[in-house]
Parts: C-alpha cells; structure tokens; sequence
C-alpha cells in the first residue's frame, strides 16, 4: 500500500492539490496530514474546503500544527474580548489576522479536536510516530541529526519518527530508527514553485520514502489575492483526480 504524508500547506490550495492529485494518480490509499494547514499565503479557505474534501474521500490521520493553534489562541482571546491581545491590521500580525478571518467555527472547533501527535501503524509493518514540530510541541524545531533529534529518537517507542515544522524535507538514522521531515507542501524553502511530501509505500516489513518535489503554478498562487471566485465555481472546476 501507498500512504500520502502532507505538511506545512500554509493557506497554499493550489501546491495542496498539486500532491494530492500526484499521489492518488501514484495509488496512495491514505494520508497523513501534519498540520500548518493555514496561513502566510492567501488561500486558507479553498485550503480549508480541499481538507475536508480530502477527508471525505479518504482515510486520514490529521494533527494539528503550530499555525492551528495560533488560531485557536486567538479565538481564546477574543471569547474573553481581551482587545490588547487581538492581532492588529498591521505587517507583523496582519496575515494571521487575513487568515483568521477566513476561518469559521467548525474550522476552529476542528483545530481544537486534533491532537498533536498519533501513532500510526499497519500491521506487519513498523510504526511511525507522527508530530509537527515534536511529540511534545508543536512549536519544537528538529532538525535532520540534531542532538535533540536523537534525544526524541531514544524516547519513543517507534522505529519509525515522522514530523514537518523546519520546511526542509530528508531523513536521518540513529541507533537502528529512522526520522524523516517531510518538507513544506507549501513554502518549500529555497525551492520556490515546487512543493515537497513524501510517499510511503510498504515493502517487505518496512516502508520506503518517496520524497516528492511537485512544480505547481507559482503565478497562480501569486494572483489568488486579485481574484474572486466563488467556492462553488473553484471546487467544480478542480475535483480531486481519482483512479
């Protein structure tokens, strides 16, 4: 079987549906979805409707990042109208504020019921467990072969680690287990117009990584803020393309 992994999509619909399209093309039978959904491009919405879309159609195992709680943060805040802390319309806050706006109350209440890690397993494979930034926080940056890295590798109870977070995709081992970062979907680093996940197709008691490097529409994406379209128009016009 195939497995789709997905991370760091940041408000970016168009490279989201870039990988999706290209792993159920590839056979990916489920997916793993490692949070950053939203913010810092301009899509949160159709971003928002591609997810639950996805979902429906799929078996999918969903976390939630930092990005999603920054939100469910804010929503805190404005419940108990503490105006000194709402994000302010100005260029340090403002696209956190852009995005929030584009967020509803099942968006919010669905960030809420996410957890921050899971373990994911099949049987007669090795387990992975799956986190943002780390087991423990969302927040956390493990870099490929860091110190704190293998510290995290020693304290699961998994072969298998797989986080998003640093928006650089690779793998490193250490001590027989095995950690891999899927890179960003979204705002891949250094590598603009190209959007990075991963493919795990299982193998004789083990899974091999496909690390994907999909070119999507970069002028798309840098007109969205330009255009209107209804979302009904947008999803009728770009159906998931299933086998």
């Amino acid at each position: 079987m195939k497995v789709g992994v997905i991370a760091d999509i940041h408000s970016n619909q168009t490279a989201f549906r870039a990988c999706v399209d290209y792993m159920v093309n590839a056979g990916c039978e489920e997916f793993l979805l490692l949070g950053d959904f939203i913010s810092d491009t301009a899509g949160a919405r159709q971003t928002m409707e591609l997810l639950y879309e996805l979902m429906e159609q799929f078996p999918c195992h969903v976390l939630r990042g930092n990005r999603e709680e920054y939100m469910i943060e804010q929503r805190k805040i404005r419940e108990k109208e503490e105006e000194e802390k709402f994000w302010p319309a100005n260029s340090a806050s403002g696209n956190l504020l852009y995005t929030y706006r584009q967020l509803t109350e099942r968006d919010l209440d669905f960030f809420e019921s996410l957890p921050i890690t899971f373990r994911y397993e099949k049987e007669g494979y090795p387990a992975f467990t799956c986190c943002h930034g780390s087991p423990v926080n969302t927040r956390e940056l493990l870099q490929l072969d860091s110190d704190r890295t293998k510290e995290v590798l020693e304290e699961i109870d998994t072969d298998y680690l797989l986080a998003a977070h640093t928006h650089f995709p690779g793998i490193s081992r250490y001590q027989g287990k095995t950690c891999m970062n899927t890179g960003s979907c979204g705002i891949a680093i250094g590598d603009p117009g190209y959007a990075h996940a991963i493919i795990l197709e299982s193998g004789q008691n083990e899974w091999k990584p496909e690390f994907l490097r999909n070119l999507y529409i970069l002028a798309a994406v840098r007109r969205q803020p330009y255009r209107r379209h209804s979302l009904n128009a947008y999803c009728n016009r770009s159906k998931f393309a299933l086998i």
